[in-house]
């Protein structure tokens, strides 16, 4: 059975997401702070950055633009509206 914690060693998505994913990371997207995605889906700040770090280590990134330009590109999140 595979080991619930994301390590570096963890292939690259898609293969697993928790129900959760795709909200946190389409809020993230959005520029929302771990405290208002919280609020948002009724969960703790905490499991917010929680479920953060772990996209971080899934996407082997080390940061938010990094990680939601990384996920647009796997077809994760929305990709960004266009200007105009």
């Amino acid at each position: 059975m595979a080991s619930a914690t994301a390590t570096w060693n963890t292939p690259v998505w898609p293969g697993h997401r928790s129900t959760r994913c795709r909200p946190i990371l389409s809020l993230l997207s959005e520029g929302l702070t771990a405290h208002v995605i919280g609020s948002r889906l009724r969960i703790t700040e905490k499991t917010v950055v929680t479920h953060k770090e772990n996209f971080y280590m899934k996407l082997r990134v080390h940061d938010r633009v990094t990680a939601i330009n990384k996920a647009r590109a796997l077809g994760l999140v929305s990709p960004e509206p266009s200007a105009g």
